[in-house]
């Protein structure tokens, strides 16, 4: 819930710790919609990754966020789990935007 009520304010929801906790989901993902996917991916990568990323990389990576599947591309193994939420996140407040990740154990 912490993460939903502080991307909120990044997102510049002015009301978010006075929300209902089961209404902070959507809320994010209508304070998301607000900004161009590629600024709403910036915005989420600054927050959850900021120390492992610089800003040139955050802002490069969140243009390609929009045609690549980031989360199997990226170099850096520890860092897939954080982008595959991010993407999953914008994937579903954009109605399917950003492509879909899956995670496949295998054929």
């Amino acid at each position: 819930m912490n993460d939903y009520i502080e991307l909120l304010k990044k997102f510049g929801f002015p009301d978010a710790e006075s929300s209902a906790k089961e209404d902070l989901r959507e809320l994010l993902f209508m304070a998301i919609t607000d900004y161009e996917p590629p600024e709403a991916a910036s915005i989420l990568m600054e927050y959850r990754m900021s120390n492992s990323l610089s800003e040139g990389q955050i802002s490069q990576i969140s243009h390609d966020m929009l045609l690549d599947k980031i989360f199997e591309e990226y170099p850096e193994i520890s860092l897939h789990h954080e982008f595959f939420n991010i993407n999953q996140l914008l994937y579903k407040a954009y109605n399917g935007k950003f492509p879909q990740q899956r995670i496949s154990y295998g054929s």
